[in-house]
């Protein structure tokens, strides 16, 4: 028994000695692999010395292959730099990194662990590994911004501005960036293209973060303004208007609204924003509704040129607008009857006497009366001084009856016929004396008729079975018997031209709106005035974009309409 006690106490001693064993083991073991020189630590240390290579060798990899382009293409060092960031860039390993352009010459690439690598000419070198010691943070006020132009000297500006950053310690490199990711030293005045933020920071030497601040460009305007289209209807006629509403807008520096122009073309595509383009008109405000009307069938297109205050421009084009054929008075012609309504709405029948072919026709479709509207007297009266005025202002008094029945809704004027087309008051401004003393004096005669006279002739629509005036006067003196004879030339009733002559005076006298004879050179001048009453038959300018209703001939003229 004894024996048996003493084995069990051994057995008890020894489990507690292993057990002490053991832990003497462990101890020096997790020592070995965690201590400092511990196997851990040393494989940590492989393993990021590793890794730094990797990243190192990478970016050698990259400039070397680089250095062939840029001795083959002659860059400069810094078109080489430049595409060696891009290269970096674009690299799957540094996705996550950061790469900063120090200057023309430098490099500097962060990587996600934090190692820093400069690369400078044909080197990359390894500077160290951020966060290993603790970084000191400087104020946001040791930043500064100052801006040229200022928003308060100069709102808005379509160009640049010019940012100055500014800085009260020496200790640290200053850095900005335009997008908060992609570094450059600070070394000079910067320019800004676009409004928005300017980010600026200080950094030590492994580049680590000492202070950061934002700064903020808010009067650069490069933004096009905006115009919208619409209209009443896409679809119409030649003789018809559309009326398209624009609204035009600029939410920096404002719409410049009396610079904006527009033309209405069949041009689909854009035309440009060369401001000279743009014929159509200008605008005064917005919205803005403008009636557009052609006389050519079509597909057109209303081209907006919108300008902002600052002078940024853009052309919108509209939607389609399709325009078609209408018959208006430009396109009647001289085998073409009208119906005419005058002021007082009665109807005239009217030929076409001169359309837009003819030489007169630039002026528009003129049509005359196929009857006459009124009649006309004159050469009442025994007195000289009536005689006289009545000869001398023949034309305008005619061509004033004329003016009488025109109806502004379809024409632009009237005129007596045989006035000249596009002159209708055209008369001579010298006096016949031929010895005669008398005053006033009468005016000479007139080639005014031949135009309208010759047309007619030609149309076969002088003949109107009745007389009527023609705006042209005629003088006459019959050498055998020193007998004057001045008047208004006529068309009779057989169709005919007549001219007032001496020698019809001395048979009857009643052919004739005024009559002087000379009994003798030396004898005594003695006068006479035999009254004469003839139809008006009056000459109509139409408007070219009157619509024309019907089939215009003779037994059913055109009927005007707008």
């Amino acid at each position: 028994m004894k024996e048996e006690k003493q084995n069990q106490g051994v057995t008890l001693i020894a489990l507690v000695i292993t057990i002490i064993v053991l832990l003497l083991l462990a101890g020096i073991s997790i020592s070995t692999l965690t201590g400092q020189n511990g196997i851990l630590s040393k494989s940590t240390t492989a393993g990021e010395e590793t890794s730094k290579k990797e990243y190192e060798e990478i970016l050698k990899l990259i400039g070397n292959s680089l250095r062939t382009d840029k001795i083959m293409n002659n860059w400069d060092y810094k078109k080489y730099l430049d595409e060696f960031e891009k290269e970096i860039k674009k690299e799957e390993k540094f996705k996550e990194s950061e790469v900063n352009r120090k200057d023309d010459e430098t490099i500097i690439v962060i990587t996600k662990e934090g190692y820093v690598y400069k690369i400078i000419e044909n080197r990359v070198e390894y500077i160290g590994k951020q966060g290993e010691t603790e970084i000191p943070k400087l104020e946001e006020s040791n930043i500064s911004f100052v801006y040229n132009p200022s928003p308060e000297e100069q709102p808005w500006t379509n160009g640049k501005v010019v940012v100055g950053i500014f800085t009260q310690t020496s200790e640290y490199q200053l850095q900005y960036s335009l997008d908060g990711k992609n570094w450059k030293n600070y070394e000079k005045e910067i320019e800004v293209q676009e409004s928005g933020a300017i980010y600026a920071r200080l950094v030590n030497n492994l580049y680590e973060t000492v202070c950061q601040a934002t700064g903020n460009v808010t009067n650069i305007d490069k933004t096009q303004p905006t115009s919208t289209i619409t209209f009443d209807h896409t679809s119409t006629d030649t003789a018809s208007s559309v009326v398209a509403t624009i609204e035009q807008k600029d939410n920096q520096s404002g719409i410049n609204i009396t610079e904006c122009k527009w033309i209405y073309n069949t041009i689909s595509g854009n035309i440009g924003t060369n401001e000279e383009d743009y014929i159509g008109g200008n605008f005064t405000t917005t919205p803005e509704e403008i009636s557009l009307k052609v006389q050519i069938a079509g597909t057109y297109y209303l081209h907006v040129l919108s300008i902002d205050n600052v002078g940024n421009k853009k052309e919108t084009v509209s939607e389609a607008v399709i325009v078609e054929k209408i018959p208006t008075v430009a396109d009647l012609t001289t085998n073409n009857y009208v119906n005419y309504v005058d002021p007082n709405g009665s109807i005239i029948k009217c030929a076409v006497l001169w359309d837009t072919n003819s030489i007169y026709g630039n002026r528009g479709v003129q049509i005359v009366a196929m009857n006459t509207v009124e009649q006309v007297t004159f050469g009442s009266g025994d007195a000289w001084q009536a005689m006289a005025n009545a000869y001398n202002g023949a034309i305008t008094t005619l061509n004033a009856r004329a003016s009488a029945y025109l109806n502004t809704t379809y024409a632009n004027n009237a005129r007596c016929i045989g006035s000249v087309p596009n002159n209708p008051n055209s008369e001579s401004s010298e006096y016949y004396k031929y010895g005669l003393n008398t005053s006033p004096s009468i005016k000479k005669e007139d080639l005014n008729y031949q135009a309208d006279y010759n047309q007619m002739n030609s149309l076969g629509i002088t003949n109107i079975n009745t007389q009527y005036w023609l705006a042209s006067r005629a003088y006459w003196r019959h050498v055998a018997t020193a007998t004057y004879t001045a008047g208004c030339r006529y068309i009779t009733t057989r169709g005919e031209l007549f001219t007032p002559k001496s020698d019809v005076i001395t048979t009857s006298g009643s052919e004739t709106m005024i009559s002087i004879t000379n009994d003798g050179f030396f004898g005594d001048i003695w006068y006479k005035a035999k009254e004469q009453t003839l139809g008006l038959r009056p000459v109509f300018t139409l408007k070219l974009d009157v619509k024309i209703i019907g089939d215009g001939t003779s037994s059913n003229p055109y009927i005007l309409d707008i």
